[in-house]
């Protein structure tokens, strides 16, 4: 018997139709292993939820290529499973230059005089400045990313990356890092060897050629930011050179100013107006962990998703310590998180649970008006109706994705004892078991 499925999340509505999904809320960088700080609660509390489509996860230049030319996978791939296996597309970004400190992430045959003369070119230049002060050793600043030592062990690698995933179906995009960390700041700019703007959009426009000359079978994405905090139009430049490319682009400096701002961070909600419709998934990802009380500079996801959502984001990629907050009964207790955010907690998963509503606005399909579901609240019962005749089936599930209720039936209308469901967020998702096309979904609240 066939079986076909539309997952729509709603609150208290009736809904006469499916609805196709607008918006993605990813985990982003969740724990990887048994050990890694919140592995169990995540894994217990924040993992199943449906409301997460995607997971967001970092992989580190130097963990790949382990010595020069020599390429491995196999540990990282090993550590993606735990997320397909939870039904997850898996973003990978990749990161060639440690976010900020000492570098770690460049692997250390790249500042070598050998490999810049096997080049036919100048050794590499490896700067320092107050936000990336090295150790002293001559491969822990950072590299300058445009000339050709790095540059080209990073297109090497890049080949090999996409050659190793072209053909994976769990692969939801690649975010190819140009510069330190996912993102495409630039850093020390003020003591790189011939630093300019243009020069920056040009290594970025260089390397969007290349990805692009790959053939690459999945989507890429390349980070925009602004060079200065004037409204330059670097973010402009290198999102157009992105898109010409087939590369969607996404900014990583979310936050509370975007609400207020003309141009909001690199200048996002005028990129995401302009090429909503033509490059998707169009991304955020907030600044850092976000603050609900207001106070820090990302500021609360109350105000940060639905404006957003109203500003054409496709994905939009929250810190594990957010999704704790919102899902996890226990984050009063998880060392390092804050125990003044806990009143908060329900408040972050109506907004993210309301965005989910307000993403799904479009009919998929006239057909299948007349499917409804209701719940009663004077008796409890969840009153599920449908047009068709056959067999049904109808499935519910808690916050944490756990299944509470698996039932099949044939009458075109069912009343189910909702009663003894603890209060709390339910999915349910109804399915025809045969050839025809319907569902209706929705997300209800006891």
């Amino acid at each position: 018997m066939k079986r076909n499925h539309c997952i729509l999340l709603l609150l208290l509505l009736l809904t006469p139709a499916c609805f196709a999904q607008k918006v993605r809320f990813s985990l982003l960088f969740p724990p990887m292993k048994t050990g890694d700080p919140y592995w169990n609660d995540v894994n217990t509390y924040v993992l199943p939820s449906p409301l997460i489509t995607d997971v967001t996860v970092a992989m580190k230049w130097s963990d790949i290529e382990t010595s020069q030319g020599v390429y491995n996978f196999n540990t990282f791939d090993a550590q993606l499973t735990h997320f397909y296996a939870a039904g997850k597309k898996v973003n990978i970004v990749t990161q060639p230059i440690s976010p900020s400190g000492i570098n770690k992430f460049t692997p250390d045959y790249i500042f070598t005089p050998e490999w810049a003369a096997s080049l036919g070119v100048p050794q590499l230049d490896v700067i320092t400045c107050s936000s990336f002060a090295g150790n002293g050793t001559a491969n822990s600043g950072m590299p300058v990313p445009y000339e050709v030592p790095f540059k080209q062990g990073l297109k090497n690698f890049f080949i090999q990356l996409i050659n190793h995933y072209k053909n994976n179906a769990n692969i939801g995009y690649i975010r190819l890092g140009l510069a330190i960390g996912g993102d495409f700041y630039p850093r020390c700019s003020t003591v790189m060897p011939g630093f300019s703007a243009q020069v920056w959009t040009d290594y970025a426009a260089e390397m969007n050629a290349f990805e692009a000359s790959l053939q690459p079978g999945m989507q890429l994405m390349q980070s925009v930011c602004q060079i200065s905090s004037a409204n330059d139009g670097n973010a402009d430049i290198e999102a157009e050179n992105a898109v010409k490319n087939g590369i969607s682009i996404g900014v990583q400096g979310w936050e509370i100013s975007d609400n207020t701002s003309k141009t909001c961070t690199s200048d996002w909600c005028a990129l995401f107006e302009k090429y909503s419709g033509k490059i998707s998934p169009l991304e955020l990802q907030t600044l850092a962990a976000s603050d609900p009380t207001g106070v820090s500079q990302t500021g609360s996801l109350v105000d940060l998703i639905p404006f957003a959502v109203t500003h054409k984001a496709q994905i939009l990629e929250l810190y594990t310590i957010d999704w704790l907050l919102a899902l996890d009964p226990n984050y009063s207790s998880l060392n390092g998180a804050s125990a003044a955010f806990v009143p908060y907690a329900s408040a972050y998963l109506k907004t993210i649970s309301d965005a989910s509503v307000a993403s799904r606005l479009e009919s998929v399909n006239a057909d299948l008006q007349g499917n409804y579901i209701s719940l009663n609240p004077s008796t409890d019962y969840l009153d599920i109706h449908t047009p068709f005749v056959g067999f049904k089936n109808v499935q519910i599930y808690n916050s944490t994705g756990q299944l509470v209720l698996d039932k099949e039936f044939m009458e075109n209308t069912i009343s189910i004892d909702a009663s003894h469901f603890a209060p709390g967020f339910y999915a349910v998702n109804v399915t025809e078991i045969d050839s025809k096309k319907f569902c209706s979904m929705k997300y209800i609240q006891r």
